[in-house]
Order: C-alpha cells, then structure tokens, then sequence
C-alpha cells in the first residue's frame, strides 16, 4: 500500500515535481531522521556511499550479501541474549514469574504500556530460545569434536538452524581439524576462483554453506572435483601456503583462509628502505608474517565495534 505524501503548504510548482504518492520505503528513508539516531544516519551514508563506489552491480549486491549476514548473525546474537536475561529474570525474580505466569499478552490489553513492554520483551526472548534449541544440539556435537573454542571464534552459533545442522553432519565425517581444513581451504579458494561466485566474506567466519556440503562429500584424501563446478577442477589434497592465496587473504590462528584483515598469518609485502648512507635502495624485505595480526585485530575490534552498536538499535526497532 502506498503512503500519501503530506506538505500542507507546498507551493503549486513544487506540486508539479513533486510525486504525490511514495512507496512505504521511500516514506521511511524520507523520515529516517524522526526514527534513527544521528550515528545511524551517518552509517546509512555510509553504506550507500559504499554501493556507489562499487563498480559493477555484481560488487554492490556483495555488499548487500555481507551486510546482510552481519545484520542477520547480530540480530541471533540479541536474540540470544535476551532468551538468556530472561531466564535470569524468571530465576531471580519473583515478582516477574508472577507476572509471566498470568500470561503478559492478556495483561497487555488490560492494563496498557508497562504490560505491554513485557510482553513484547517475553517474545524476543521466545524466539531466542527457539533458535537456540535448534541450533544447539548440532553445535554441541561440533564442539566436542572440532572444539569448543572453533565455535565460539567462527561465532557458528548465529548463522541459522540449516546451518549449524549441515556443520554438524561435516564434522562428524571430517573429524581431524587438520583434515578438515585442507579440505576446507581448498574448496573456499577454488569458490573465491570460479567466476560469478561470492568472494570471500568480510567475516571471521570464511565457510559457506557450500563448503560445508562439499566438505561432507570429500570423504577421501583423493582429488576432488567441487560441486557445480563446470570447469571441473580437482581439488588436490594438499596444504595450502600463503603463496597460494590472493594478496588479501592469509589464514587465521586455526589455519583457515581468511581475509587480510582477520588472518594471523599473512604474505610477506615487498618494501623499500633507506640504508646509512641516505641513498634509496630497493630490496626485498622479509617482513614476519605474523606481523600484522595486532593490526588487523585492532582493525577487526573497531570496525566489528562500531557495526555492532550501530546494528543493535536496527535490530530492536524490528520488534
């Protein structure tokens, strides 16, 4: 349904140019300043100014594809923490087990507001402990074989039921980690490499779903040929080396290919110095690898920070 646009003294030439009727998006984004806060705003420039300097349609709808995925992974994590505040509440609280116990919806179209907040608060954290349940049961299986630890970095958790069922099934038939992840290493290079895929995410999590369906089917330690890959390639078993990936990716702690910014161990650069004597000399120097990790954490922090906080009152303003 259209919104009627509404400008009580509008001149009659502004008439002619303006429309007299919008979409309910444009009504919104014509009124963001009435619902978002100043540093949400600014994100939104942001994120259009971002699409713009994208230079094909393929490159914009990627960024559409990763902000996507962070606004879906934050808004399981505020899922989830409400589900657990809650459970707090009904433990500690016995005025609120009372009140949850004669039902917050019915109270909520008696006495108004306060009820009402309640009840929208016991909903958030119904639909959490929905995501939970099913999620949970897979990733405990992961977690007592690949680690518990792997879980908590790749933040598995909010990727979503299917998700976290597919990972369930791959590590339980690629129990190794080491195994499994020059298996996975591959798949995800050869993926980055066939035209018209999705480039590696600006994620601390590098593994599509895909991945993980081919990971299931690489039973083997012979080559292997990917899934829709109409060229065929076979995926050789071996070890990847830093050499092997594009100049902004290296791997992570646990041995992942990940994008530059979150990888530990990353390709040496080539860089110019000046001696003693003043005079420029070019050579090639062996910078450590490892080197940039602080950096790309400290780069991770603050950009993982900002768009966390600045998805949060997002996500709240959907309920």
């Amino acid at each position: 349904m259209d919104f009627l646009t509404t400008e009580p003294k509008a001149t009659s030439a502004a008439r002619k140019t303006e429309p007299l009727y919008a979409s309910p998006e444009a009504s919104v984004a014509n009124n963001g300043d009435l619902i978002l806060r100043p540093e949400h705003l600014r994100l939104l420039d942001v994120f259009r100014q971002t699409l713009r300097s994208c230079k094909t349609d393929a490159d914009r709808f990627q960024a559409c594809a990763d902000c996507r995925d962070n606004i879906l992974a934050e808004n399981a994590a505020f899922q989830y923490l409400v589900a657990e505040i809650e459970t707090i509440m009904f433990e500690e609280c016995e005025e609120y087990k009372k009140g949850k116990g004669k039902g917050w919806s019915k109270r909520a179209e008696e006495s108004g507001t306060d009820a009402e907040n309640w009840a929208r608060f016991v909903g958030i954290a119904r639909e959490g402990k929905d995501a939970i349940r099913k999620c949970l049961s897979p990733l405990r299986r992961v977690s007592a074989i690949w680690g518990k630890e792997k879980v908590q970095h790749y933040e598995w958790a909010y990727k979503g039921e299917k998700y976290c069922k597919v990972l369930g099934t791959a590590s339980s038939q690629a129990p190794e980690w080491a195994e499994a992840v020059i298996k996975l290493n591959q798949l995800i290079l050869r993926r980055m490499l066939m035209s018209r895929r999705r480039p590696l995410q600006e994620s601390v999590n590098p593994i599509d779903q895909v991945d993980l369906e081919n990971l299931k089917r690489w039973t083997h330690k012979s080559p292997y040929i990917k899934s829709r890959d109409h060229e065929s390639v076979l995926l050789q078993y071996r070890k990847l080396t830093v050499d092997d990936l594009p100049d902004d990716c290296g791997f992570d702690k646990y041995g992942l290919v990940v994008r530059r910014e979150f990888a530990a161990t990353v390709k040496a650069r080539p860089v110019t110095i000046l001696p003693k004597g003043g005079h420029e000399t070019s050579s090639l120097v062996v910078c450590s690898v490892r080197a940039t990790a602080r950096e790309s954490e400290s780069h991770r922090s603050m950009s993982a920070g900002h768009l966390t906080r600045s998805l949060r009152v997002i996500h709240r303003m959907g309920y």
